[in-house]
């Protein structure tokens, strides 16, 4: 008799159904079972009668139970004793009561075995009845639901599966091994605080014949390479089970290891097969061993990965600390690729960059490369970024070079524009690159790039400021370039009125948003809203910047802003010029309302003001009574006083209001422009106090003697002109970025560096195709590719090729040989001579004469070549080995950089007749199949 079987509410239901088969209508049985019970007291039988069930574990107990059954109310016909008792336990009285049996049942094991699993069979060999009890005692102790066998036939592998998931708590980890089942679900598991007694219970309670059943179904289902992780569970358990598999990454065959490294690859793994005793495994073993770890490694808790790098280094374990760099998950192994990457950033100067790269790459794949700080950001891998972007930034076309003009301003509107598509950006690099590592090594070679990049961008703000503090300083010399006192004329007018007819504009006034903030924050807007806000700009993006008045401070750039003229004052003077601007803008149009301005009290509100942030939204959704509304958000600009910008990346949900500011306007269907007043520059701990002293951070009065107007005295400027706006029309401006009057705060403006005076103007659309339309006449605009985002310069490429055509895509710029700038050593010496190959009319001969070729060429809309035009741009592709960038194409195909997009895609629809790739975008790249070409359009091959 078995007492180890519990007796569950089938097994009972069986009993009786039985029973009712022979015509019996009710029963008293005693079930033998020393398990307790863990059904209900009493329940209702599929045939509709009750069952009362009541346990009894001595004779005195059983006899009482018996008694209380004639005195049920409602009588109950169907009761069940659970007892612990045999038959020689039960008095003579006692079994006169049992009927129709009149001694102690026992549940048969097999059809226990088939009760626990819902099975109407087993088939052969899964068990021997023996070992039923105590396999299924320990499944009932173990606490898991058991699933049922598919089909009502109990097989080996379901045996096994059950025996693992619940009795091992698998699914309590959320093992499923009917899904996706691996070995980084038992790793998984094996870090689990309760796993290592579970495993030692599952060894002393589940008889030998069923634990060998189930690790044998188990390395089946994990396949051969989880064999040496498996032969280490069978002899240690759980315990460091996890652990051990993170060390096997280190063990792998590196072939481009040195010898000293490859030896101590050899000494550990024998280390590792004495330590584990686990046999000799294979390469396969150890790397599934070891990819399930790694795979494992984010749900695993973090005491698991100490485990696992003390492993690898401690001298009585592997005694691999050379070797730690190979672990992707340990957080040494990112220390040391960090060591490495500087290493390989430190030889780059030497011109080795494809190895930069490369380390680059490596610490990227490590698992610490994603974890971040405040910032949002990993300090470390976002300064080697950096670092390798800017030289690439100073090996392109876009290297700050003076873009000079002819003394009609076209100069400046084409810092203006280098400002807001490259510099900006390299800003941002700079910023990243300075800031402070976790590494030394790193932080040197980091800065040293820093540096260097300050200096070039240090120069073209000098170059910048001696063609500004003319043409910027006097409107009759502005030329082209948009001022700020005209955004309101230029960008917000067009937009507001059509013919007679006044649209919902809604203005914000991002109060010192600089164009490098202003990149943070668009990249912010697309994830946050993604398709929902399109970003608009003119052809050329000639108005997507604009130039902050003199000096570049709050009260007199954004009074001017927001009156369209120039104007100094704060708030009233703020007010009364944007609502007599919009009330000159409007005049003679009926329905025309209010505008309405609120600033940081207006949105905050208190106990002085009833208007809320609600009291904002319901002007911004009132597009009748309002069609312009404006606000003012200082978030940024109160963060050069309070905060640290360096490492500041922008987003909606740092700008207090913002996100519901852009709801209100999105359910108002409002247009949006995002404008600033002025920028900034930030504090890098270097800038030293002025003893000259000045009425603000970045600007004195023009109250000593200057040789010449325009001319640099210590890193200053003059500026003379009616954009001036002090008493006398003049003031002396920094230029130089470490020059402050002031006391230091974490950023200062006031100055004329292209980031204090370049405005970032950014207009956005829901429906940017009726936009378009609307305003074609007055305001030609077109939806900025989001491939034009950032610069070409931006995306990492090891292949990446200096270009010697300075100022390219600058409007108004012509293309000077640029300044040499004094030497500041050899890193990332980018000093790179492209030859580019000419083309010839022998390639693709007969091109442009073919009738197909020339019919799609016609049909094009954004390109304006003609077939023979289109035909020179492919062999020009062609003769620098079918692969070119996209900003090289672009002007070959005769677009601006804001058509570049377009252009290509309509390239793409002249040759790939029939949908063949001949011609494909390849990130920033694009691809010619000169081959296919040729058979694309019956060719014959030139030499």
């Amino acid at each position: 008799m078995s007492t180890r079987l519990q007796v569950r509410q089938r097994d009972i239901d069986e009993k009786i159904d039985y029973l009712v088969r022979k015509n019996y209508r009710d029963a008293v049985i005693v079930l033998h079972t020393d398990q307790a019970w863990t059904g209900p007291g009493e329940y209702e039988h599929p045939t509709g009668d009750r069952v009362a069930v009541t346990e009894a574990c001595t004779p005195l107990a059983l006899r009482f139970a018996l008694t209380r059954i004639p005195r049920q109310d409602p009588a109950v016909p169907w009761n069940v004793v659970l007892t612990p008792l045999g038959d020689a336990d039960l008095p003579a009285d006692v079994r006169d009561r049992l009927h129709p049996y009149h001694d102690v049942q026992v549940v048969d094991p097999t059809r226990s075995l088939l009760s626990a699993f819902s099975a109407t069979s087993v088939l052969p060999g899964v068990i021997a009845p023996a070992d039923i009890p105590a396999t299924l005692a320990f499944l009932d102790t173990a606490g898991g639901v058991i699933i049922p066998a598919p089909a009502g036939r109990l097989s080996a592998d379901h045996l096994s599966a059950q025996v693992l998931v619940s009795g091992l708590g698998w699914a309590s980890s959320g093992i499923e091994v009917s899904g996706q089942f691996g070995l980084a679900d038992v790793l998984r598991w094996s870090a689990t605080s309760d796993a290592a007694e579970r495993w030692t219970r599952f060894l002393a309670e589940v008889p030998p014949a069923v634990q060998e059943t189930a690790l044998s179904w188990l390395g089946r289902a994990l396949g051969a390479g989880s064999a040496a992780a498996l032969r280490y569970l069978r002899r240690h358990g759980p315990v460091s089970m996890f652990a051990w598999g993170l060390a096997c990454e280190v063990l792998s065959v590196d072939p481009t290891a040195d010898a000293e490294e490859a030896a101590v690859r050899q000494n550990a793994t024998i280390a590792f097969k004495v330590t584990t005793k686990t046999g000799t495994p294979t390469a396969g073993e150890l790397t599934g061993w070891s990819t399930a770890a790694v795979s494992a490694a984010g749900q695993a808790p973090d005491s698991a990965v100490r485990t696992a790098e003390q492993l690898i280094t401690a001298e009585d374990q592997l005694d691999a600390a050379a070797l730690l760099h190979r672990s992707s998950v340990c957080p040494g192994g990112f220390a040391a690729r960090i060591e490495r990457l500087a290493v390989a950033l430190e030889a780059a100067t030497s011109g080795a960059t494809a190895s930069a790269y490369a380390a680059l790459d490596y610490a990227k794949a490590h698992r610490e490369a994603s974890s971040t700080g405040g910032s949002g950001r990993n300090r470390d891998i976002a300064g080697a970024v950096a670092t390798l972007r800017l030289r690439q930034f100073l090996g392109s076309a876009e290297d700050p070079a003076a873009v000079t003009g002819t003394g009609d301003g076209a100069g400046l509107a084409g810092w203006l524009h280098l400002q807001r598509t490259s510099r900006s950006w390299a800003d941002l690099c700079v910023n990243a690159a300075w800031q402070g590592q976790t590494s030394s090594a790193l932080q040197q070679v980091t800065r040293r790039m820093a540096e260097h990049a300050r200096t070039r961008l240090g120069e073209g703000d000098r170059a910048f400021a001696a063609e500004a503090s003319v043409a910027g300083a006097s409107r009759a010399l502005a030329g082209s370039a948009l001022l700020v006192e005209d955004v309101l004329d230029r960008i917000v007018k067009p937009l507001l009125v059509t013919g007679k007819s006044v649209n919902p504009v809604l203005l914000l006034v991002l109060d010192g948003m600089s164009t490098a903030a202003a990149n943070h924050l668009l990249g912010s807007v697309r994830s946050t809203y993604y398709g929902r806000w399109h970003e608009m700009a003119t052809e050329n993006e000639d108005l997507a910047t604009a130039l902050a008045i003199y000096p570049t401070v709050t009260t007199k750039s954004r009074a001017s802003l927001l009156s369209g003229r120039p104007a100094v004052g704060g708030q009233d003077v703020e007010n009364r010029g944007f609502a007599e601007w919009y009330a000159g803008a409007t005049k003679g149009l009926s329905g025309a309302g209010t505008a309405t301005l609120f600033h940081k009290g207006d949105l905050t509100g208190g106990a002085e003001t009833d208007r809320t942030e609600e009291t904002v939204t319901h002007a911004v959704e009132d597009v009748s009574g309002h069609p312009l509304v404006g606000a003012v958000l200082n978030t940024i600009d109160d963060a050069l006083d309070k905060s640290d910008p360096l490492d500041r990346q922008w987003s909606v949900g740092d700008i207090t209001h913002l996100h519901v500011l852009l709801q209100a306007a999105a359910r108002a269907g409002r247009t949006v422009v995002l404008v600033s007043d002025h920028g900034h520059i930030v504090d890098r701990g270097v800038a030293g106090k002025s003893s000259r002293g000045g009425n603000s951070a970045r600007w004195r009065h023009a109250d000593v003697d200057v040789l010449e107007r325009g001319q640099v005295v210590d890193g200053e400027v003059v500026v003379d002109g009616d954009r001036v706006l002090t008493d006398d029309h003049r003031a002396v401006l920094a230029v130089d970025e470490d020059l402050r009057y002031t006391a230091r705060k974490a950023g200062y403006h006031g100055g004329l560096t292209l980031a204090e005076a370049s405005i970032p103007v950014i207009v956005l659309s829901q429906e940017p195709a009726q936009l378009v339309a609307r305003t074609a006449a007055t305001l030609p605009l077109v939806e900025l590719d989001d491939d034009l985002r950032h610069p070409d310069w931006w995306e990492l490429r090891a292949d990446f090729a200096s270009v010697t055509s300075a100022a390219a895509g600058v409007p108004g710029a012509s293309a000077p040989a640029p300044a040499k700038p004094e030497p500041q050593g050899t890193l990332f010496d980018t000093g790179v001579d492209v030859a580019s190959p000419a083309t010839t009319t022998t390639v693709f001969a007969g091109l442009e004469s073919n009738d197909g070729f020339r019919q799609r060429v016609k049909e094009a809309r954004v390109i304006r070549l003609d077939a023979a035009g289109v035909a020179d741009v492919l062999r020009t592709i062609a003769s620098h080995s079918n692969r070119m960038t996209k900003a090289e194409v672009a002007p070959l195909l005769g677009v601006s950089r804001i058509r570049q997009g377009g252009a290509l895609t309509e390239l793409k629809r002249i040759i790939n007749v029939d949908g063949v790739a001949v011609f494909d975008l390849d990130g920033r790249d694009v691809t010619l199949n000169s081959e296919l070409l040729i058979q694309q359009f019956g060719l014959k091959r030139g030499k």
